[in-house]
């Protein structure tokens, strides 16, 4: 299992409590550690997220694809990851992770 860093952990006090289950849950599990990213095509890496993350307690089920984009939109605003992507790929870095690896 991947650790939490405590970069990491400071960058995503700025979160809500779904981001950061997005974040831990989801994107560690599917992170490159060799360039800190997760890439793919967007479809099928965002049904892969919300498989990870599983059912979210609050909604009483998992998340749809638009919730999750708004939930790695605030990722993205607090400064936690980077997009590199477009409207076909999901191509997103774990800034924290990125500063660790490097």
């Amino acid at each position: 299992m991947i650790e939490v860093t405590i970069d990491e952990a400071r960058a995503l006090k700025r979160c809500t409590g779904l981001a950061q289950r997005v974040y831990v849950s989801g994107l560690l599990r599917l992170v490159d550690l060799h360039d800190a990213r997760v890439a793919g095509p967007r479809r099928l890496m965002l049904t892969q997220i919300v498989a990870q993350v599983g059912p979210v307690p609050v909604l009483n089920r998992p998340l749809q694809h638009e919730e999750l984009r708004a939930v790695l939109a605030e990722l993205l605003t607090a400064g936690v990851i980077e997009s590199r992507g477009d409207a076909e790929v999901l191509d997103v870095v774990l800034v924290p992770r990125r500063r660790s690896v490097a």
